[in-house]
């Protein structure tokens, strides 16, 4: 009882359930649509949890997103993709799908059963059946404005103070996030950073930021090798985009405040099956700028281009250093909301006009013609 219909055609069967009993029925078959049958909740405060049901499927056909369960709530805990769990298509019988959850500090929550999501429509009949939610047995490290939730098994599996000085040190990346852009995400509430078995390949930013349960196991031995967590350093930094002024290639900024990050602080992070700490950085870009500029001047594809500008700008900021950085950052901010839709060009010509007005150096010298007419490119295409 409890559940009601949203934007569906929907309705409770008394015999079309996993063993002959009753189930939740939806229907998207003569126009796509997002349908969902909806129930509200609520849970204790702040807490993990996981929401579990069987889903059958006829005829579900997508461009994105099939049939899932799905979180609703606050815009940055269930957009994109940590509101939701697998999705399935086309014609499947019985399948146990599961959701990672936290709840937010009001307790009360909606979950789902869902044929589409955000921006995504679905044609085709879902069933439902067997919906449970259970609090998810996890361990919360916490430090400040960080707070990790981390399956027990995997927690009992690592030192317990190495855990702890990871997230003391995750809170201090967050503090020098602030100080670079000017400003902190989410009014400054603590951002959560969620160990979910449902997502892959590493995970998405948000609040909280959902991590694969399979990369959090993976990273917690490189702890005794003083990883601090290129992947979690990597989503932190999404969430220190705001509106968007200034963000011409989220890829490329993410790992830019990334390189901010382990270089003012000399930490360590692994990528690539390589170690790299502070500075050491530098050279991960410079190989990365060479073999994809390389690959775009040879075949004209742009694969992972955002880290040939993420080499262009630790090059500029080697010859200006951060403050020009920090002050084009706030400057960003302060201009009018029509930046936000600005074209990726405007956006990045006026980084660059900015830096050169606080440094006094014409960045734009220290860019190659053709690295410049490259990039103008790939931010048009």
């Amino acid at each position: 009882t409890g559940w009601k219909p949203n934007y569906s055609t929907a309705l409770y069967t008394p015999s079309e359930g996993r063993n002959n009993s009753g189930a939740v029925k939806i229907m998207s078959q003569l126009e796509a649509n997002d349908a969902g049958w909806v129930q509200r909740v609520n849970l204790k405060k702040n807490t993990p949890y996981v929401f579990s049901a069987w889903l059958k499927g006829e005829s579900v056909t997508t461009n994105k997103v099939g049939a899932n369960l799905a979180y609703f709530g606050d815009w940055h805990r269930t957009f994109g993709h940590s509101g939701k769990s697998k999705s399935l298509e086309g014609t499947f019988d019985w399948t146990r799908l599961s959701l990672t959850i936290l709840s937010d500090s009001s307790g009360e929550t909606s979950i789902a059963c869902r044929l589409g999501y955000y921006n995504n429509t679905v044609k085709g009949t879902l069933w439902c059946d067997d919906f449970s939610v259970r609090e998810a047995d996890m361990k919360k490290v916490a430090m400040g404005n960080i707070a990790v939730y981390i399956e027990r098994q995997d927690y009992e599996s690592t030192s317990a103070e190495r855990i702890q000085e990871w997230v003391n040190h995750l809170d201090i990346a967050y503090q020098s996030l602030g100080e670079l852009v000017g400003d902190f995400p989410y009014d400054g509430d603590v951002i959560s950073i969620l160990s979910k078995e449902e997502v892959s390949p590493f995970g998405y930013s948000g609040n909280p930021i959902s991590v694969s349960r399979s990369s959090v196991a993976d990273f917690l031995p490189r702890l005794s090798n003083n990883d601090l967590g290129f992947g979690f350093l990597h989503e932190l930094s999404h969430d220190f985009e705001f509106e968007g002024k200034w963000n011409f290639d989220g890829e490329h900024w993410a790992n830019f405040k990334l390189h901010y990050i382990v270089e003012t602080h000399n930490v360590t992070v692994f990528v690539n099956n390589q170690y790299y700490t502070g500075e050491e950085l530098k050279q991960f870009w410079k190989d990365r700028y060479d073999s994809q500029m390389g690959l775009y001047l040879s075949q004209g594809v742009y694969f992972q281009f955002n880290d040939c500008l993420t080499h262009t700008f630790v090059t500029i900021k080697d010859s200006i250093g951060w403050d020009p950085f920090k002050k084009a950052f706030s400057s960003f901010s302060a201009l009018d909301d029509s930046w936000i839709s600005t074209s990726n060009q405007e956006k990045f010509e006026k980084y660059l006009a900015l830096l050169t007005s606080f440094s006094g150096v014409d960045v734009k010298s220290l860019i190659s013609d053709d690295d410049y007419a490259a990039y103008i490119k790939y931010l048009n295409r």
